[in-house]
């Protein structure tokens, strides 16, 4: 456990809690549990197989699950359409990425389960394409039946409330983490 105790060891205090060693390089929780089962697997009396599937992002219907967007993205196009708007990009900085639709991973998991070819193998998992949901949102916007807006990142926080009720002062987000970092620093 102490591999995973990585808290404050910046800190030249170094009080409980803290250790004098730079931490290990960080590992991805799927690649632990990963090796996890491997050990297992080596260790088993009997004979199974572990067979790895690696989709990146999985598109499909799972409503009620924080990692889907697909409902985040619906309510967004009904608020938008209920404002008579056409469908703006929401955007950003893009980025490319590859999809897996969830009916198509699951039929990589029965083949998975069922072939003898997948024992002990690690897949990749995807459409078989790569895209970016600036690229889509064309066929986004026809999907709900919308016409295409313009590119405009939405402000998610208003100050404007508490400044109209008297509270004016402000920081400046680059001072600010630059105050912060210096403070970590000390």
């Amino acid at each position: 456990m102490d591999d995973l105790d990585v808290r404050c060891p910046h800190r030249a205090d170094r009080g409980p809690g803290c250790r004098a060693r730079a931490p290990p390089p960080t590992r991805q929780l799927l690649r632990l549990q990963e090796d996890y089962l491997r050990d297992r697997q080596q260790g088993a009396r009997s004979s199974w197989d572990v067979t790895i599937l690696r989709p990146q992002i999985i598109f499909g219907e799972a409503f009620g699950s924080n990692m889907n967007a697909l409902p985040a993205l619906g309510v967004y196009a009904a608020v938008v359409r209920d404002q008579g708007r056409a469908l703006d990009y929401p955007g950003g900085a893009t980025s490319m990425s590859e999809a897996v639709d969830g009916d198509l991973l699951a039929e990589a998991l029965l083949w998975a389960a069922t072939s003898e070819a997948a024992a002990n193998e690690t897949f990749n998992i995807s459409n078989r394409d790569v895209f970016s949901i600036a690229n889509l949102w064309p066929s986004i916007a026809d999907a709900f039946g919308m016409e295409v807006g313009e590119p405009r990142p939405p402000s998610l926080v208003s100050s404007i409330k508490v400044r109209q009720a008297g509270f004016t002062r402000c920081v400046d987000t680059e001072d600010m983490f630059r105050r912060l970092i210096a403070s970590f620093q000390q």
